[in-house]
């Protein structure tokens, strides 16, 4: 029996302030894992703190595709990349007084190679359908990035020779026990958007772009926060940058999982196209005197402003 419609929206804050209590401890976590690793804040941010703080966007492509609505994981993916490169990089850019890009972005190559992992999974979703062959070719290509990456890294320490220390290994528990948590929230995420989009008559791609792409990227806020504190912007960057990423390796195991169509091409047309735009602004931002100013984070939150008025207005003419 459905509980009052009251009670769905109630459930789902909670579940979202316990995803973000869990996903906060998971980065501290992960973050002692990349100090442990030699890792540069870029690298740290792109490759650790990128897969953790999407660990949360995981668990509710898991919990959509048992629920038999892997669409819902698509609109949350391609909402909360548009989130990161817009909304969190624009505020961080306005509190932290302006972001200076350094190391790893000054290259060209290395820009073009990231854009080119974020935007594959909409690239063959222009037949609106996801199939197994696809979504093999997309994870292939994010783990064959992470190697590279890593192994550009200069002064990396093997993993191996991290196994028998003591505060890395609890560090490995601590993390196992925050995916539990993050995980159980998740659940409890979908459940309550998926009554909301049924009793509201709302597709599931617009409750993930507009609503739960806010949600689960409160771990990629808190990191903000902590670094603009701590005078790490190269970790806000890379961490933007490796969690849009790693969306792309969600999207992949969801299409493994569950092949999927879309059934209101609409929707997607309009969220591709300011993903698109999204990832060109930061970069040319990024890219213009190696610095993304809070002039340019207002414009950028602008941008978001402007997709939530597009994305609301594809609904309605649905």
């Amino acid at each position: 029996m459905p509980l009052p419609l009251v009670f769905y929206p109630l459930i789902l804050i909670a579940a979202i302030f316990l995803l973000a209590y869990c996903a906060n401890f998971l980065v501290t976590i992960t973050t002692r894992l990349g100090h442990y690793l030699k890792l540069s804040q870029f690298i740290t941010g792109f490759i650790i703190l990128g897969v953790a703080t999407s660990i949360p966007e995981a668990s509710i492509a898991i919990n959509s595709v048992l629920a038999g609505t892997p669409q819902l994981s698509l609109g949350n993916l391609f909402g909360a990349t548009i989130v990161l490169l817009t909304l969190i990089a624009g505020l961080a850019a306005i509190f932290s007084q302006g972001i200076d890009v350094k190391t790893e972005l000054k290259s060209s190559t290395r820009l073009l190679q990231i854009s080119a992992l974020i935007l594959s999974p909409v690239i063959l979703l222009l037949d609106l359908s996801l199939t197994r062959l696809d979504a093999l070719f997309l994870l292939l290509l994010y783990l064959g990035y992470l190697i590279y990456i890593y192994r550009l890294q200069p002064h990396s320490l093997p993993l191996e020779s991290q196994l028998m220390n003591h505060h890395f290994l609890n560090s490995i528990f601590l993390m196992a026990a925050g995916v539990i948590g993050v995980a159980l929230s998740s659940k409890a995420i979908v459940f309550a958007s998926l009554q909301l989009s049924s009793l509201l008559s709302i597709p599931p791609l617009a409750v993930g772009t507009l609503i739960l792409s806010i949600g689960t990227n409160l771990p990629e806020i808190s990191v903000a926060v902590a670094a603009i504190r701590h005078h790490h912007p190269n970790l806000i960057i890379g961490d933007i940058l490796g969690s849009a990423a790693t969306n792309t390796a969600i999207i992949a195991l969801v299409g493994l999982s569950s092949p999927f169509k879309i059934p209101h091409p609409i929707l997607l047309q309009t969220t591709g196209i300011f993903l698109v735009i999204s990832l060109a602004a930061f970069f040319v931002m990024t890219r213009s005197k190696r610095h993304l100013s809070p002039l340019e984070g207002a414009m950028a939150i602008g941008l978001y402003t402007a997709f939530l008025v597009s994305e609301i207005s594809s609904l309605l003419l649905k």
